[in-house]
């Protein structure tokens, strides 16, 4: 295949998936699963751990409830990501002294390319869902792409509730009974670990 015959749309993935490629071999897999792991982390502390940061925001600044509540959100999330990363690094130092450096940087590769499909493929979905189902492209381009289609159905083959065909107030609905399952799974192996402390 000569190089004029690749697309605009097949140009852009490749460029997003390259980028995607350096970037997880050179953050190595270890601080990349770190990264999506300290999104959570950040998140559900933020929600559930910042009420002792707000209290204390209270006493201390003249601001609206809200400014506060959002404040000591912010401020706990960011600790926690830097916490994880900080981490992270430490372990990578550590995997790195050993034979497994290049495995870390080669899975690193691979769920560096993973994160960009799925992103691409979520960024596609809800664009269909704005604009109507490939609209949002010019005209053939989705056709003639050999790319995109991969990357069009990346994100049903990993959550197969986000179907296009799905309303989008079924796959809100899906999304947060799939939330409400984590938090309990996570409650029970909290009360486990508290049980079976002595």
């Amino acid at each position: 295949m000569n190089a004029s015959d690749i697309g605009a749309l097949d140009a852009i993935i490749s460029i997003a998936l390259a980028w995607a490629l350096y970037r997880g071999f050179q953050k190595g897999f270890i601080v990349k699963i770190a990264s999506l792991f300290a999104l959570v982390a950040g998140t559900f502390a933020g929600f559930h751990g910042s009420e002792g940061l707000a209290d204390w925001l209270s006493k201390e600044v003249d601001w609206s409830e809200t400014g506060v509540q959002l404040t000591a959100f912010v401020l706990t999330f960011i600790l926690v990501v830097i916490g994880v990363h900080f981490l992270a690094k430490i372990i990578e130092k550590m995997v790195d002294l050993t034979a497994l450096g290049v495995i870390n940087k080669l899975a690193g590769l691979a769920l560096g390319a993973f994160q960009m499909v799925l992103l691409l493929s979520i960024t596609t979905f809800a664009l269909d869902g704005v604009f109507g189902a490939r609209s949002w492209l010019p005209d053939d381009a989705a056709e003639e792409s050999i790319l995109y289609p991969f990357v069009e159905t990346a994100v049903e083959l990993v959550i197969p509730e986000m179907n296009r065909a799905t309303p989008w107030d079924e796959i809100r609905d899906h999304m947060q009974d799939g939330v409400e399952r984590i938090q309990d799974k996570v409650e029970e192996g909290m009360e486990r670990f508290e049980n079976a402390q002595p």
